[in-house]
């Protein structure tokens, strides 16, 4: 049976997590300016943006640890023309240090929006094109049930489930502590609407991902007759631990999509976000020890069974 590989869980679970974390930060330092006081707006978009330092700097080592000479990660780049894993290292590696420098504007030069602006779109693009090349690794006819749709489909979905509901769970956290209505309450009723909207896109399309796995399954011979296997009979409760945490957090952004038609105190949401970011990440986090742990390589011409 497969093993879990907890590295790579961790490296693109986190990876992608920061990367919607990223661009819900730099859109909505880009359109906060419009819906609240200037100050008040940077002082809570400032925590978001450096609480993103830590999970860069976890899900760069994490990223290490899957190789054979981490130390020697360095020489990838020599291989960018023929290479997925070179590109997403590079690619990678210039998000982390372009979002380094994002937040340090933060901490220094608070003032120049503009440079702060040009240079998270760079970092987004960069972002972009490393998520685009670490999608491209698995997609690879030796692992037939990772080589396909429904692998890049769930990919972006992890993006779009934990991104949002991370920056959601700061930003309440940080104003429940004001316990009042000011000029951030438009903002951060926005912020939810859009941020629920976006996590129940990405719910949806994780799930459609998973449904498009399974039904795809059976038809690529033995190697997916024995992934179908390690899903449905090997590992079936942590399937249905997926499921749940799936349900739970859909349940929880109805409630949080009713509540926000009545309440005006935004803040009051808070628990509801935190519940969500439990949900959906521990389903997000066993579908990824899925991904792998089901992974059955292509067996060679006249192998034995």
């Amino acid at each position: 049976m497969p093993a879990f590989d907890w590295p790579l869980t961790v490296f693109t679970l986190i990876t992608q997590l920061v990367l919607g974390a990223f661009a819900v930060l730099w859109v909505t330092d880009l359109l906060a300016r419009q819906l609240a006081d200037t100050g008040e707006q940077e002082e809570l978009t400032s925590v978001g943006v450096w609480l993103l330092g830590p999970l860069m700097a976890l899900g760069f080592v994490a990223s290490t640890l899957h190789l054979g000479q981490p130390m020697h990660a360095y020489r990838a780049l020599f291989n960018l023309g023929n290479s997925w894993l070179s590109r997403e290292i590079l690619f990678l590696g210039g998000f982390f240090a372009l979002g380094g420098l994002y937040a340090a504007l933060w901490w220094r030069y608070r003032d120049r929006f503009p440079l702060r602006a040009t240079l998270g779109a760079v970092a987004g693009v960069a972002g972009a094109l490393g998520l685009a090349s670490m999608t491209m690794l698995y997609l690879v006819p030796a692992m037939p049930s990772w080589y396909q749709l429904s692998t890049p489909l769930s990919f972006v979905a992890s993006a779009l489930v934990l991104g949002p509901l991370l920056v959601a769970a700061v930003f309440l956290t940080i104003y429940a502590r004001r316990r009042t209505a000011g000029s951030l309450e438009p903002l951060l009723g926005l912020h939810l609407r859009a941020m629920a909207v976006t996590v129940l896109a990405g719910a949806l399309l994780s799930a459609a991902s998973l449904l498009l796995k399974l039904g795809r399954l059976p038809a690529l011979g033995l190697e997916g007759e024995a992934s179908l296997a390690l899903f449905t009979v090997d590992h079936r409760w942590l399937l249905a631990l997926r499921a749940v945490g799936w349900i739970v957090g859909v349940a929880l952004v109805v409630v949080l999509l009713q509540r926000l038609r009545t309440d005006r105190l935004v803040y009051r949401a808070s628990p509801l976000v935190w519940g969500m970011l439990v949900a959906f990440g521990a389903s997000e986090l066993v579908g990824r020890l899925l991904f792998y742990a089901t992974a059955v390589p292509l067996r060679p011409p006249g192998s034995i069974v």
